[in-house]
This record gives structure tokens, sequence and C-alpha cells, in this order.
């Protein structure tokens, strides 16, 4: 728990950090330094009253985000930058043929960890590669989890439970048969 001032170098504008329990939050003063002083003091005392704001301006929404809208928004602005146009366009083919059939109109919230389960199975005994699929999952709860949707990737750690198939060795190069 704690207030800190610190002077950012390029443009000179002082900052408030603001530390409690585990969040973390910032405010942008001006150039005045005593006037940082003076601002840092008053959100300490709010502080020790508990009325601090963390959401730094966005609203959360009570009745949470579907999964539809929750792809669209990453595909268009986090993956569309982070990834090779042929991984986003693999991204967008996997959610529209498997993904998007199966949740697009369920809140991010209520997919556990047991649906992706079956929803990889289902696809397995179809005959799919699942590998990609569930590369794809993890990535956009990833997503949700750095943007502080959810709390837990259900999709994390899944590759214990469906590994890559690797094909058995029949024979070797240029052996005696």
């Amino acid at each position: 728990m704690g207030v800190t001032i610190n002077k950012q170098k390029s443009s000179g504008d002082w900052y408030i950090w603001i530390t409690y329990k585990g969040k973390r939050t910032s405010r942008k003063v001006g150039k005045d330094r005593k006037y940082a002083m003076k601002i840092a003091s008053e959100y300490q005392k709010k502080l020790l009253l508990g009325e601090i704001d963390f959401s730094n301006g966005k609203s959360p929404n009570s009745e949470g985000r579907l999964f539809g809208e929750f792809f669209r928004d990453y595909l268009d602005n986090a993956a569309k930058h982070r990834l090779k146009y042929n991984s986003w366009m693999s991204y967008q083919k996997v959610a529209e043929l498997y993904l998007l059939p199966e949740w697009k109109n369920t809140r991010l919230e209520a997919i556990t960890r047991q649906e992706v389960k079956r929803l990889l199975l289902e696809k397995q005994a179809a005959g799919l590669s699942v590998q990609n699929i569930r590369i794809c999952i993890s990535a956009i709860f990833a997503e949700a989890v750095e943007r502080e949707i959810l709390t837990v990737n259900p999709a994390h750690n899944l590759g214990k439970v469906f590994r890559k198939s690797v094909p058995e060795k029949s024979t070797q190069f240029l052996s005696k048969e």
C-alpha cells in the first residue's frame, strides 16, 4: 500500500503511482512538483479510507462480454498486430469453423475448462487434429486474462491432455529390407 510520485524524463510530467492490495494505477498530475506532492497526500488520505477507484475510467460490464464479441475485438485489435498474416487467417478460420458455432452467444466467464476439453474431445473424435484449435482457444483466453476480463485461462496447459500425434517409425532409410 502506498503512494509515490515520479517524474517522466522525456516529457517532464509528474505522475502519481498508487498501489493497494496488488492493484496499481497511475495519474498524470502536471509539470509542478509541489502540486504533485499535494495531490499525492490527498490520494494517501483517500487510500486510507478505501476510496480509490482503480478502474482508470473503464466502466465494468456487469453482464459480461459474449465470446463472439470478444473474439472479433481480439482478432481486429490484438491478433492482427501481433501475428503474422497466415497465423491471423488461421485463427479466423478456426474460430469461424469450430469456436463461433459453439460459443458465439456464450458469456466469456461461463466457458470453463471442462467446456474447452469437451469441445476439443468432440473435434478429436471427429478425426480432426485439435492442435491449432487448442492454440487458438488458449490465445483468445490469454488475451482475456491480460485485459483482466477473466482471472484464469481455461485453456492453459491442455497440451498435457491433447498431445501431438507422433507417427511411429516403420523402416529406416537404406536398411536391408
